[in-house]
């Protein structure tokens, strides 16, 4: 029996051992000052360890010199680097230096920052933020950039990688600027693998000076097999106005048949030579349930400009409305040449003018209608509110079959698709916003309101307190207990 004992305690500390080793070979470091900081990314270069560097609420004026990460050859450990939540952790460049560079050749590690502002930094790629790796994934999330200035590529942020995957998600980048390409930011990976998403983000009032393509967002990728997902975002109010610059709100170019997907996207109030509101160049993209509207192109595609570059393209379930052009395709300009194939349906838009010796194909279900936006006719096309009215056309009047996949929700967050008319089905509506009707007022129903919506009412929430290691050694007493109950009930 007591040999019994002895061989169910050793296991019980070897699935522990095993628990504390999975939170092992890393080191986490709180830091409240600039040479704090710096510190803590100097040590964590080179220590063999998956560093984590927690940034307390605080403005850090780096004009003295940049906050910098640069990796040993050898270390092959992910940096996380965290602000508060709270969105008080600043980094100011005092209009003189970048704010911080972060590189590493790690193949099989992650560069993760979170909660962080960065304004006020100067460089000559990546004003506010530079990231370069050559296998590392790359994720950021929740992150400000404001008012930065490249004077060549990214102004608020420039991110390369070779071979790692690139995600970023809920970031602002709001009044940077740009002497080339990506006023607001500058996205390119060119290696074998690694696919790039972009999702509810806000661009705004990024320029470029000079400049030459894309005012809010820059993207390139020539990567085999992999997908650029351009989701849920707002551009909006973004120049690229110098001679021959184009792409105003955003610039998407992929190269060897990279599956690009631009969806749940309003583009509104940009300003370009060519692409007021987006120009897109490559193959194998779709474009899909997206609002562009109130853009201004100097010469043309007001809206939108497609230079097809192979494979089969598509253009469905799109506003493109309200655009202006000097030249040619008010709202959609089509640039295509022998072997190129675009294929549209279900759009609303009012003009699209298509050059070259491609396949341009219409399928259909394309109307010249006003969209119904719950405004629409302010100076600045920037503040319009392209939220659908009750009795707009784009209701209910998508196709549910082009949608990519997994996309549940529309710009907002709301559910896609719902019943927008009450004919009792449920269709996808046109357009990157997906109209919610009121629900059925009940006259009998007495019960008093909880404040629905989202606000009002109250509510309660419980904090996690989850402890892995905590939990097991609960439940290795459970079982314990449990196995000397059955022994006693035997005898």
């Amino acid at each position: 029996m007591l040999k019994k004992h002895i061989h169910f305690y050793q296991s019980c500390l070897l699935l522990v051992l095993l628990l504390l080793a999975s939170q092992a070979w890393s080191a986490t470091f709180n830091v409240s000052d600039v040479a704090g900081f710096q510190s803590a990314l100097t040590t964590a270069q080179s220590n063999s360890e998956n560093d984590t560097i927690i940034v307390a609420d605080g403005i850090y004026d780096v004009s003295g010199g940049t906050l910098t990460f640069f990796s040993d050859d050898f270390e092959d450990y992910s940096i996380t680097i965290e602000g508060s939540i709270t969105g008080a952790t600043i980094i100011d460049g005092g209009n003189a230096v970048r704010g911080l560079d972060v590189e590493t050749v790690a193949l099989n590690a992650s560069v993760i920052l979170r909660n962080l502002i960065i304004r006020n930094s100067s460089a000559g790629n990546g004003g506010g933020l530079h990231i370069a790796t050559f296998g590392a994934d790359i994720i950021i999330e929740n992150c400000k950039f404001d008012s930065n200035i490249a004077s060549f590529n990214g102004g608020g942020l420039y991110v390369f990688t070779n071979d790692g995957n690139i995600s970023i998600n809920r970031i602002t980048a709001r009044s940077n600027e740009s002497g080339f390409n990506g006023g607001g930011i500058y996205i390119m990976s060119n290696g074998d693998i690694g696919d790039i998403s972009i999702t509810n983000s806000q661009f705004s009032n990024n320029t470029l000076n000079p400049g030459n393509s894309g005012g809010g967002l820059w993207l390139s990728s020539s990567n085999l097999a992999t997908v650029v997902s351009v989701i849920g975002n707002s551009f909006t109010g973004n120049q690229a106005i110098a001679m021959n610059a184009i792409a105003g709100g955003v610039y998407v170019e992929t190269m060897n048949d990279v599956n690009t997907i631009f969806t749940n996207n309003s583009v509104h109030g940009n300003t370009a030579q060519d692409g007021g509101g987006a120009y897109f160049y490559g193959n194998l993209m779709t474009i899909a349930n997206n609002t562009i509207s109130g853009n201004r192109a100097l010469d043309d595609g007001g809206g939108i400009v497609f230079e097809l570059q192979g494979g089969t393209n598509t253009l469905v379930n799109n506003i493109v409305w309200g655009n202006t052009s000097a030249a040619m395709g008010t709202d959609i300009r089509v640039r295509d040449g022998p072997g190129h194939a675009l294929t549209y349906h279900h759009n609303i838009y009012s003009d699209m003018h298509i050059s070259g010796g491609g396949t341009v194909t219409d399928e259909g279900n394309n109307s010249n209608v006003d969209p119904g936006f719950v405004n629409s006719s302010g100076p600045n096309p920037a503040l319009w509110d392209v939220h659908l009215t009750a009795n707009s056309p784009a209701i209910d009047a998508g196709a549910n079959t082009a949608i990519p996949d997994g996309i549940n929700f529309d710009r907002d967050g709301q559910t896609r698709i719902v019943d927008g008319n009450a004919d009792n089905t449920a269709t996808v509506d046109i357009g990157s916003d997906e109209y919610q009707p009121p629900p059925p007022v009940d006259e009998n129903d007495d019960t008093p309101s909880t404040g629905g919506g989202g606000g009002g009412g109250c509510s309660l929430q419980q904090k996690s307190m989850f402890d892995p290691v905590l939990y097991f050694l609960l439940i290795i007493a459970g079982l314990y207990r449990f196995s000397r109950q059955s022994r006693w009930s035997q005898k």
